[in-house]
C-alpha cells in the first residue's frame, strides 16, 4: 500500500488565512483550505449531493451522491498537495496511516486526519484488508483544526452542524468533536 500523489487544483488563499499559534505552516495551509469549504452543504439536505460536491465526485471519480466526507476532506489535502491513499474517499484506506494522537505533538495535529470508527484486534498494517480482517472499521474522517482544547476543534464534511454524532451530516463545519471513536490521526506528508 502506498500513497500516490496526484495533481492540486489552485485554490484562493484567503488574504490572511488562519493564524494558529498551534500549527505548522502545511498545518494552517490545510485549516485555510477547508474554512474556504465552510459553506458547503447537501442540496437538498440528506441527499449527499449539491453542484459543488458533484463537481469534486467528478473531479475524481467517485459516483455522485457518495458519502462525501472522504471526498472533500481528500480534496483539502490534496489542493495543498499532499499525498493520499489512492482510493481516499474510502475512510479505510486511511487505516494504515493511524498514529495515536497522544504520540503527535499538539503543533503537528492541526491539519491532521482524524479518523473515527471501530478499532479492531489486530495491529495497524499497511494492507488495510487485514486491518479490515481483525476487526477495524473506518467510518468518517475530517481535519484536526485546533487541539489546544479538549475537545479538539475539527473541520468535516458531512457532518450534521455543531458536531453532532452523526456519520451522515449535511455540511462542511467547524465544531468540537465530542466523538469518543476516534480511531487516531493521520499525519500530512508534503508531495
Amino acid at each position: 500500500m502506498t500513497l500516490v500523489t496526484l495533481p492540486a487544483r489552485p485554490w484562493p488563499l484567503m488574504g490572511h488565512g488562519l493564524h494558529l499559534a498551534q500549527a505548522t505552516e502545511l498545518g494552517q495551509r490545510i485549516i485555510t483550505r477547508a474554512a474556504y469549504d465552510a459553506h458547503v452543504r447537501e442540496e437538498p439536505l440528506g441527499s449527499n449531493r449539491s453542484p459543488y460536491l458533484d463537481q469534486l465526485c467528478d473531479r475524481f471519480g467517485i459516483p455522485r451522491g457518495s458519502y462525501w466526507c472522504g471526498v472533500i476532506f481528500g480534496a483539502w489535502w490534496i489542493d495543498c498537495e499532499c499525498r493520499v491513499p489512492r482510493d481516499f474517499a474510502d475512510c479505510d484506506r486511511w487505516l494504515p496511516y493511524l498514529v495515536p494522537a497522544s504520540a503527535v505533538p499538539r503543533k503537528e495535529r492541526t491539519g491532521a486526519a482524524i479518523l473515527y470508527g471501530t478499532r479492531g484486534t489486530g495491529p495497524i498494517d499497511p494492507d488495510y484488508t487485514v486491518m479490515k480482517a481483525s476487526g477495524w472499521n473506518a467510518v468518517h474522517i475530517g481535519a484536526v483544526a485546533d487541539w489546544t482544547t479538549d475537545p479538539p476543534i475539527t473541520a468535516e464534511g458531512n457532518r450534521g452542524y455543531a458536531g453532532s454524532k452523526s456519520n451522515n451530516g449535511v455540511a462542511v463545519d467547524f465544531a468540537p468533536s465530542y466523538r469518543n471513536d476516534v480511531l487516531g490521526l493521520v499525519l500530512p506528508q508534503a508531495a
